[in-house]
């Protein structure tokens, strides 16, 4: 392992726990194939808790399995009333999940956790209702969000009585497309309707420049823990909207995203010493104890396979020498 001169001045402590958010780089391979090759990615570079790389389709797509939802040729809309699936176990992710545990056990690696990303109702019913709208109003009703909670919920159950953590995906709600207040109501909606046991596993992630109003919101969410970004010239701001006090009065922990994924060459991706003054930043602002774990900014679906190893290089080199 290269040891980096620019780093000599810090010293090492036990290392932070590495996730990534969802997605990895789409390869044209068979689907079963790409999830091994994703986990073997990320076991390479000591990701802790790992996803199966969302290989099938993107973060709305997945869902084409909820009743009301039309899939088309690209993307899904409303075709009519939204139910929850009759039966959750069927669900796509679901059953890449079972997948990657089997796969994790064929290699005895049963310290690693694994997580999977879930749309939440507001980013995922703006999508598709901008496709088109039936059997409700308008975008605007705020019926379909209330609804796919409602359908989303079982699925994230589901998912977590099997053994996943699960991350619910909300990116739209720093576009403040909808009153933000609503929103988080909407989605507790959804939270609130989980076993107690199993709320330990759920985080959320919101990517995307916040205000303090808005970060102070996101922290009303009832997960344990927050996923943010902190990392491109869009987030980097993101810093000063943070407060240890407003997260220990609300009991949660943050996740860092503190490497962007906007590189298109491995040269561009941001460096270890980079990263690692980030997050010591960071961590005079929270303290350790509040941040649960470190992760790039967003998914890397879109990120040449080559530069997305380069940034787990990265993360896994900047969690050992913070």
């Amino acid at each position: 392992m290269v040891l980096y001169d620019t780093l000599e001045k810090f010293n090492t402590i036990m290392p932070l726990v590495k996730t990534v958010i969802g997605s990895l780089p789409i390869l044209n391979i068979p689907t079963h194939e790409l999830i091994k090759s994703n986990l073997n990615l990320q076991l390479k570079y000591g990701i802790d808790i790992v996803s199966d790389g969302e290989p099938r389709a993107d973060m709305i797509e997945y869902f084409y399995q909820i009743p009301g939802l039309v899939k088309l040729a690209k993307g899904l809309r409303i075709g009519g009333k939204i139910k929850p699936m009759d039966n959750p176990s069927e669900f796509i992710k679901v059953q890449d999940f079972k997948y990657t545990q089997a796969y994790l056990r064929e290699l005895n690696r049963f310290d690693v956790k694994i997580k999977t990303a879930v749309t939440g109702p507001i980013t995922l019913g703006l999508n598709c209702a901008i496709n088109g709208v039936e059997y409700y109003s308008s975008i605007k009703d705020y019926r379909i969000y209330s609804d796919l909670a409602n359908a989303i919920q079982p699925l994230i159950i589901e998912l977590l009585e099997n053994g996943s953590l699960v991350q619910i995906d909300e990116p739209i709600l720093s576009t403040r497309f909808m009153d933000i207040d609503k929103a988080i109501k909407i989605i507790n909606s959804m939270i609130d309707g989980i076993p107690n046991r199993l709320m330990s596993r759920m985080s959320a992630h919101v990517c995307g420049a916040l205000t303090k109003e808005l970060f102070n919101n996101l922290l009303k969410l009832h997960i344990p823990t927050l996923s943010l970004a902190f990392s491109s010239s869009l987030e980097s701001s993101n810093i000063q909207v943070l407060s240890k006090e407003k997260v220990e009065e609300h009991k949660v922990k943050i996740g860092v995203g503190c490497i962007s994924v906007v590189a298109v060459k491995e040269d561009d991706v941001e460096s270890v010493d980079e990263v690692v003054k980030r997050l010591r930043n960071i961590k005079n602002i929270l303290g350790e104890e509040n941040i649960e774990y470190i992760h790039p900014d967003c998914g890397l679906r879109n990120t040449p396979p080559l530069v997305a190893e380069k940034i787990l290089e990265n993360l896994s080199l900047s969690a050992q020498f913070f």
